[in-house]
């Protein structure tokens, strides 16, 4: 908890139950030769301001495999510079964490460095100690926020799972250049970058939410030999003129751009669409880097099967990668069809067959919808044909959800796992009636947390983990239901004793 920067050297740190090392204030330099394994956290949490002691300080975060930093909030001081080494990886600890930049970040050349979610296991191992319980997505972390006057340098990096991936607040940042690495599946922008000069190259832009890379100048950019495949919204948009030749928008034809003569013009292009002042001629014809796994299709159980038998036998036909990659499954079972958050019954990953058996008792007394995600381990990503399959209940005890469109909105179950207590949030548009309860496995009622006309707004229930008649319930999982006038949906919380 000092305000001065702890000196470590080689620490290992076995079977703790929260982090195996956490460092409160200012985190200094983290060596490359931490360890540790069975920890709730395997890796160093860090939180609070890197620097500000002296002017023009280096600051280090080493590469300790299997051992990563791990951020909470963390702010790099105005003249000071973070380098985070070739090969090391730095998760974020929840959807809040970030990296404000106000002075200089670098990584070098080499092996790739990763800036990921706490539940990205194929990066630094499995630092929140769950197995295949939980894979990463998009909005797992904030952002690298790079601000007024800062420097980022970078090389071979990759930004992965957060909300905004690497994004300027407070102003606008001084340079940036980044070759090689990318930023993938961030729920906003891959990057937004509000910054004086630019120059990126060899960079993917893969999967984002929203724009690949959004650029605000104010001088003339490069964003040369870069790859641009499915962002959800502009491959690239720039305010001022971006030299983007030689670069892979996704399709033979080049980048979609309606607009005439600004600098070029290319309606029929089946790629990423571009703002005006991007030029792009010449692209890449082919793609030099990654394909995704081709399409595949469900096989068993079939669309409303019930899950009656046990265990439940899930097959699916195989999936072949047009770059001959190893491709692995994910089976996903899902309270809805969103398969994201406190919605996710189970997930068993890193599946090399096209099989997979679940004990009925795994899953609750509710229907669910389930799929499978193929992926080459290069960010190629293919989902089964059909989308999902609904899975029935064997015997309904927490009657079947009407429907997963909803009108209302409702937050993640804080804290997921819980010790005894645990939150629901939900907005209402308008004053409805509300019945909240929780279930246990079987689907027998455990809980009622309200019942009756709730007016509108937000509102916060807690369930302090006893049952109707006051006394502890066990360790285990349960599922929130929430009915409203219009609609309803559930969510899981596990209760640990």
């Amino acid at each position: 908890d000092s305000s001065y920067p702890a000196v470590l050297d080689n620490i290992t740190a076995i079977d703790n139950g929260a982090a195996g090392l956490r460092l409160r204030t200012n985190p200094g330099n983290i060596p490359g030769n931490m360890s540790g394994t069975g920890n709730g956290i395997n890796g160093t949490v860090v939180n609070g301001a890197l620097g500000g002691l002296d002017e023009n300080s280096l600051w280090s975060w080493g590469n300790s495999e299997g051992f990563p930093v791990v951020v909470d909030n963390v702010s790099l001081a105005t003249e000071d510079t973070l380098n985070v080494a070739a090969g090391a990886v730095v998760k974020f600890l929840d959807a809040q964490a970030y990296i404000s930049i106000y002075g200089t970040l670098t990584s070098p050349a080499g092996e790739p460095t990763w800036f990921t979610s706490l539940a990205d296991d194929a990066h630094g191992g499995d630092t929140n100690n769950d197995g295949d319980a939980t894979e990463p997505e998009r909005d797992d972390w904030d952002a690298v926020y790079i601000s007024s006057g800062s420097i980022l340098d970078i090389n071979d990096t990759w930004f992965a799972y957060g909300d905004g991936n690497l994004k300027t607040h407070n102003g606008r940042a001084q340079s940036v250049a980044w070759d090689g690495g990318g930023s993938v599946y961030s729920a906003g922008d891959g990057a937004y970058l509000v910054v004086g000069t630019v120059d990126i190259t060899g960079v993917r832009f893969l999967h984002n939410g929203q724009d690949g890379l959004n650029l605000n100048l104010t001088n003339p950019g490069t964003a040369m030999g870069n790859e641009f495949v499915g962002n959800g919204g502009y491959a690239l948009r720039t305010t001022a003129d971006v030299n983007a030749t030689d670069c892979w928008w996704g399709d033979a034809t080049g980048p979609y751009d309606p607009t005439d003569g600004n600098p070029d013009y290319n309606p029929g292009g089946l790629g990423g669409r571009v703002s005006d002042l991007v030029d792009y001629r010449p692209w890449a014809a082919t793609v030099s880097l990654n394909q995704a796994p081709g399409a595949f299709d469900l096989q068993n159980p079939a669309d409303n099967s019930s899950t009656a038998a046990s265990p439940i036998a899930f097959s699916w036909s195989p999936a072949s990668d047009p770059d001959g990659d190893t491709v692995n499954y994910t089976l996903e079972v899902c309270l809805d069809t969103s398969f994201t958050g406190d919605a996710v019954v189970l997930r068993r990953g890193d599946l090399s067959a096209t099989t997979a058996q679940i004990m009925a008792d795994d899953l609750p007394s509710v229907t669910c919808y389930w799929r499978v995600v193929a992926r080459d381990g290069r960010f190629g990503m293919t989902i089964s044909n059909p989308g999902y399959r609904t899975l029935l209940p064997a015997v309904s005890g927490v009657e079947d959800m009407v429907g997963t469109t909803v009108a209302f909105a409702a937050r993640p179950i804080w804290p997921n796992p819980s010790t005894s207590v645990s939150n629901f949030s939900f907005s209402l548009p308008q004053q409805e009636n509300v019945s909240l309860r929780v279930y246990d496995m079987a689907g027998r009622l455990v809980r009622t947390l309200v019942q009756g006309s709730v007016p509108p707004g937000e509102h916060s229930v807690i369930w302090d983990g006893r049952d109707r008649s006051g006394g502890r319930a066990a360790t285990g999982l349960y599922f929130y239901r929430l009915q409203a006038d219009s609609g309803e949906l559930v969510r899981r919380v596990v209760l640990m004793r």
